[in-house]
């Protein structure tokens, strides 16, 4: 019996160039405004800035960091209501709908709860809440430990959660590892022999259907 549907969020809720934008461009363009340098400058000082610190750091992923370190803490909040404006939810993901009152949805993300406050509720779809690897847990991906521990707040065994995402590591290994069912999402069909695998959202409702074998979501 499946009780909880938890979903990734950036490349399958919505667009994954959000996170490009903001991180590439719009923070290198409120730095150079403060420094009063030129755009082209600023981004070698801030992708030089990143390099340095690397994915491995926690640090790496708080925009409350970066903003600090460079000297644009106040412009941290207009520049999460910018991304929020700017950001893309697939069409696909208001067919969700159909699958309230049938099971619990929560989101399950890498992006902190800065970015998931400010943007989930912008989804057209309701959710439980939200949980981020780096702000809840410390953890700079999601692994195998990050699903346990998800299990464990939500207070269900793993066999009863199912996570659907777009990145074969994260979002389909790591939860199998951890006693999830999960279901990838290939939007390109990169991965043909990866099963089960949806590469539209519209189609997670039936094969949820197939994963309990007929048995209700809850």
């Amino acid at each position: 019996m499946l009780r909880v549907v938890s979903l990734d969020f950036s490349g399958t809720l919505v667009s994954p160039d959000l996170m490009d934008y903001f991180w590439l461009e719009l923070v290198p363009l409120l730095y150079s405004r403060r420094q009063g340098i030129w755009l082209s400058e600023a981004k070698d000082e801030v992708y030089a800035a990143y390099e340095d610190v690397g994915k491995d750091e926690l640090r790496w992923y708080l925009p409350e960091y970066w903003f600090e370190r460079f000297g644009i803490a106040d412009q941290m909040g207009n520049a999460l209501v910018e991304a929020r404006n700017r950001m893309r939810v697939y069409p696909d993901v208001a067919s969700l709908q159909s699958l309230a009152g049938k099971c619990r949805l929560v989101v399950c993300s890498n992006m902190t709860d800065g970015f998931l406050k400010v943007l989930t509720p912008n989804l057209g779809i309701e959710t439980e809440g939200y949980f981020s690897a780096v702000s809840a847990f410390s953890l700079t991906t999601k692994r195998k430990e990050f699903y346990s521990r998800v299990a464990e707040a939500l207070k269900v065994e793993p066999s009863e959660l199912v996570h659907v995402g777009d990145d074969l590591k994260a979002d389909f290994e790591a939860p199998v590892e951890a006693g999830w069912k999960a279901i990838f999402l290939d939007r390109q069909r990169h991965h043909p022999d990866v099963s089960p695998s949806i590469t539209n959202l519209s189609a997670l409702p039936a094969v949820l259907e197939r994963l309990v074998v007929s048995e209700p979501l809850a």
